[in-house]
């Protein structure tokens, strides 16, 4: 599928499922991320285009990077309970879509700190990190109400979280620009397309007045 062709997709996903509730977001087929990603705070969908070339898995990493619009970050609950909602309303999502995401542990583990982390910075590409850190930080208990590391292996962790965070601002950057850009070029394309018939009477209307001087001598 083309990008105006899942750009399409999504329009009219967006009324048949979500009764046009969604926010518009701009898909962009992009080899950043491996399979898809909703980007909220820039509202755009990046597919790769290994998926983008396979109509099927095309519709079905729509369907689940537009729930994530629908729902709060990650794979929970939420997330979940949209996707069974598409599956029972007939839309083209297997249940092994969401299956793979069931989790039996609630507690959040390092790696899910560290992504929490990573998506912080996408989302919020001009936080500053001693705000998040003291926010995003004190929420999953890494420090004290002023933002101070518990031990050591805390402020390692911390560290790492910085880094995360980051690079997911750094991202958020890129995407932004590489949005722009897949604006501008479309917006180039159709200004072409709508100019090229106009250009083509114009050089049918001067053979038009060419033959008819010929006639005329």
């Amino acid at each position: 599928m083309t990008q105006e062709e899942l750009q399409k997709l999504f329009d009219r996903y967006n009324r048949k499922y979500w009764r046009a509730q969604l926010p518009r977001y701009t898909v962009v087929i992009s080899t950043r991320w491996h399979g898809g990603y909703c980007a909220k705070r820039l509202r755009v969908i990046f597919i790769h285009p290994d998926i983008a070339a396979d109509d099927r898995r095309a519709k079905r990493t729509l369907l689940h990077e537009m729930s994530h619009a629908s729902a709060p970050s990650g794979h929970g609950k939420l997330w979940k309970a949209e996707m069974w909602r598409l599956k029972r309303q007939g839309a083209p999502i297997l249940e092994t879509d969401i299956s793979e995401y069931v989790s039996s542990e609630n507690v959040p583990t390092r790696s899910d700190i560290l992504q929490g982390f990573y998506d912080a910075g996408l989302e919020l590409p001009d936080e500053t990190w001693a705000a998040l850190r003291r926010n995003l930080g004190y929420q999953h208990g890494l420090v004290d109400d002023h933002g101070r590391a518990e031990d050591r292996g805390v402020a390692r962790l911390l560290e790492k979280c910085r880094g995360k965070f980051l690079k997911g601002q750094r991202e958020a950057r890129e995407m932004r620009e590489a949005r722009t850009e897949a604006i501008s070029s479309a917006e180039i394309q159709r200004r072409t397309a709508t100019l090229q018939p106009g250009r083509t009477r114009g050089k049918r209307d001067a053979l038009g007045l060419g033959v008819f001087a010929v006639l005329s001598s």
